[in-house]
């Protein structure tokens, strides 16, 4: 088990903080399995632990995981994709890594 960052972007840390988040998919893959990572808020911080990486089609992520992913509905998880990469958008069959995750430590005061 190591220490990792995984960067987020603003719409993602929101759905962290309320616990509306189980899984971030990426391009790359950012660690393994039992690795932890933090988020800092205005004044706690929340520990998770990677339980399991996935590699699939970004579709699958789209159109059965975007509730993991913290997205409403599949076209939201896409148009939150298309902001994140505005070069190569959503491409259905581009392989990405789904990192999915659990709080490890409950939110610390910072």
């Amino acid at each position: 088990m190591k220490k990792i960052k995984i960067p987020f972007n603003d719409w993602s840390m929101i759905k962290l903080k309320h616990s509306n988040k189980e899984c971030t998919s990426r391009t790359k893959k950012y660690g393994n399995e039992g690795d932890i990572f933090t988020t800092d808020f205005e004044n706690f911080r929340i520990t998770y632990r990677i339980t399991h990486i996935l590699k699939l089609p970004l579709w699958i992520v789209r159109d059965f995981l975007y509730k993991a992913e913290g997205a409403e509905s599949p076209h939201i998880f896409e148009n939150v994709w298309n902001e994140i990469h505005p070069i190569r958008r959503y491409q259905p069959n581009d392989m990405v890594f789904v990192h999915f995750f659990e709080i490890a430590e409950t939110k610390q005061p910072i």
